[in-house]
């Protein structure tokens, strides 16, 4: 009897409420999941399309490097223009010239606001402010004029190299000359020690020797 209650205890499946328990906890979990993966998906697909946007407008800006500022308008917004990217994506760009006025203050200066758009959103967005550069003929007076200053440099370098030979030669006869009366002292004094030896010699020889 107490093995036939046994067998029918283990025999027993879950009830309904425990399965519905266990499937309530399983959605969570997996609807938690789901959303940690699309928000994920959806960060890298922005930060994708705006790196893209950013290519097409450096693109632009590049573009506008070779047109000189003075031709730029002083106002207003040029057509969108359609920038192809490696990927195969299509951007519109558009830039909008001196939307804030107080940085295009003469001819030869121009604030450019670009705008990127893909699929009808905009993506991207930079100011930047084009100046018009120097011109060569500024650059070559510059040239000149530092040419000229050197050239004075190295004469007056060359002045100095000569009084620098000139001194160091007469510092050398000056060194000739104290060096030649060195030497004849240095003669003189011995020869004056030989003659105090030779005397003393002498007396000596008188003084024990009879000589």
């Amino acid at each position: 009897m107490l093995f036939k209650s046994t067998r029918a205890v283990q025999n027993r499946g879950f009830t309904l409420i425990e399965i519905l328990v266990a499937l309530g906890i399983l959605a969570i979990i997996t609807a938690m999941t789901t959303t940690s993966i699309v928000t994920y998906l959806g960060a890298n697909w922005n930060a994708k399309i705006r790196a893209e946007g950013m290519e097409a407008a450096q693109t632009v800006l590049d573009q506008l490097r070779y047109v000189d500022v003075r031709s730029m308008p002083e106002s207003g917004s040029d057509s969108a223009r359609s920038i192809e990217i490696e990927s195969g994506r299509n951007f519109d760009v558009t830039v909008t010239y001196c939307a804030e006025n107080e940085y295009c203050t003469s001819e030869e200066v121009r604030h450019l606001s670009v705008t990127v758009n893909y699929l009808g959103q905009e993506v991207y967005n930079t100011e930047t402010v084009f100046t018009r550069m120097a011109s060569a003929h500024g650059e070559s007076v510059g040239g000149s004029s530092s040419s000229s200053s050197s050239s004075s440099s190295s004469s007056s370098s060359s002045s100095s190299s000569s009084s620098s030979s000139s001194s160091s030669s007469s510092s050398s006869s000056s060194s000739s000359s104290s060096s030649s009366s060195s030497s004849s002292s240095a003669s003189s004094s011995s020869s004056s020690s030989s003659s105090s030896s030779s005397g003393r010699d002498e007396r000596r020889c008188r003084r024990w020797r009879g000589c």
